[in-house]
């Protein structure tokens, strides 16, 4: 994989493809492999950009302190380095965090915003819920994080018929640096987008799953209506990231709001 030097941080990235810019941002605990089952249909149609985010993957993994605001400045100084003005962004629950605030904090990058199983702000019980994956990273360790966290992601009938997604899942956790990844988590926390989401004007799609217990419904609807204009699909039978379990059905949908006259850019212009 190619590396840029942005941000104080190496940075690496996947990228196949050829025309209008597309940037997909991953989530927690993740890497950019987690698209990679749909880069062979978007590259035939895209200049495809998939980062490890930084204390991700085989990214630079400094240990802290992290914003999602410091996450969303490396996509744009990526996005400079490779020479991209503007692109289409879809980010997955972290990664739909950070593609919020570049749609709010830096609109003239977004062209297009899709915003796969993610929130706006942290309910109680997120919070909660973060503290206590703190609690276990720092406790019981990553393998435990990770066994813990599966029932979370992905839906009970996925998991008995792909185990080796899960496998896969557990190798990017055991790669995380602990003390990193506690200050992600923290970061995590403190995203909170109340009140701010009504400027964004990229045309946007909210996807989540119906069975997502991490970022349910409700965090969906609520980003749906603060979004002028934004359209909102529910995947039936899908946990936390409906693109590994129902691929087609997510690329149909990612592709016909791309190719909608509304739906995406019509052309990228490179960066000056």
């Amino acid at each position: 994989m190619p590396e840029a030097f942005v941000n104080n941080v190496g940075i690496r990235y996947r990228e196949a493809g050829q025309g209008p810019a597309l940037v997909l941002i991953h989530g927690l605990g993740s890497s950019g492999q987690v698209w990679e089952g749909l880069f062979p249909e978007l590259s035939r149609t895209h200049r495809v950009i998939a980062p490890d985010l930084r204390g991700h993957g085989d990214s630079a993994k400094p240990r802290g302190p992290y914003s999602i605001r410091l996450l969303a400045d490396d996509v744009v100084l990526l996005m400079d380095h490779l020479g991209i003005a503007a692109a289409a962004v879809c980010g997955l629950s972290m990664g739909g965090a950070i593609a919020q605030v570049l749609a709010v904090e830096r609109p003239e990058r977004v062209e297009a915003l899709v915003l796969e199983d993610t929130w706006a702000y942290p309910t109680p019980d997120m919070t909660r819920a973060l503290q206590a994956r703190i609690a276990d990273v720092r406790e019981r360790g990553l393998a435990y994080y990770a066994e813990s966290a599966i029932p979370r992601v992905f839906s009970a009938s996925f998991q008995a018929a792909n185990p080796r997604v899960l496998e896969e899942y557990r190798a990017r956790i055991l790669q995380l640096d602990p003390e990193a990844f506690q200050s992600v988590i923290r970061a995590l926390a403190s995203f909170d987008l109340r009140g701010r989401l009504t400027v964004v004007r990229a045309p946007s799609l909210v996807v989540v799953g119906s069975e997502d217990r991490m970022t349910p419904l409700p965090h969906a609807e609520y980003i749906s209506r603060q979004i002028p204009g934004a359209r909102l699909e529910v995947i039936p039978g899908a946990g936390h990231i409906p693109h590994l379990e129902a691929p087609d059905v997510f690329l149909g949908l990612l592709r016909g709001f791309l190719e909608a006259p509304s739906g995406g850019p019509a052309e990228n212009q490179a960066a000056t």
